[in-house]
């Protein structure tokens, strides 16, 4: 085999397994995503019950939360933030603002705010939670399994390229 044959083999090699490595990690950045936006819940969910604690309203804690700018809290919160200081209601920014949290927990706190008590929802609320995280590690070892059945397939590939198909390209 020549010099340049093999550089190719090298390079469709690196390739191939530079393509896995990028669809490996769009799937697990899909698959992750409800375990973040749960994460994100539930801080959101601290921040209310914190606020409660302290005597704050729901609106009054989500704002002086936000005026901390802290990149963990994510973008939509401080979108909720910003219509709260608006004049919204919490439910009312919550529902405007898609995704900051599941619809389910969304519709608590709503029911919460309305019947004036929204500490008692707080715990149901995370229980609603706790079942994404279960699903997402579900999903993640199927993203294992993918790894190790597909990156063996990636390096046989070329290799079977080299001997069955090349020759019959330089021959």
């Amino acid at each position: 085999m020549n010099p340049a044959m093999g550089i190719l083999v090298l390079l469709a090699l690196m390739a191939g397994t530079a393509f896995e490595i990028a669809v490996l990690y769009v799937i697990y950045f899909l698959l992750t995503l409800p375990m973040r936006r749960a994460e994100r819940a539930r801080l959101f969910l601290d921040v209310l019950e914190l606020g409660l604690k302290e005597g704050r309203t729901p609106e009054a804690a989500v704002i002086w939360a936000a005026s901390s700018r802290d990149a963990a809290l994510g973008v939509r919160f401080h979108l909720v933030a910003a219509l709260i200081e608006q004049g919204k209601t919490l439910g009312r920014a919550l529902a405007d603002v898609p995704y900051v949290l599941p619809r389910s927990v969304v519709s608590m706190l709503s029911a919460g705010e309305r019947t004036g008590n929204l500490a008692l929802v707080l715990p149901a609320c995370r229980r609603l939670l706790v079942d994404s995280i279960s699903q997402v590690r579900g999903a993640l070892n199927y993203l294992l399994l993918l790894t190790f059945a597909v990156t063996p397939a990636v390096v046989v590939l070329p290799l079977a390229l080299r001997q069955k198909v090349m020759p019959v390209f330089s021959g």
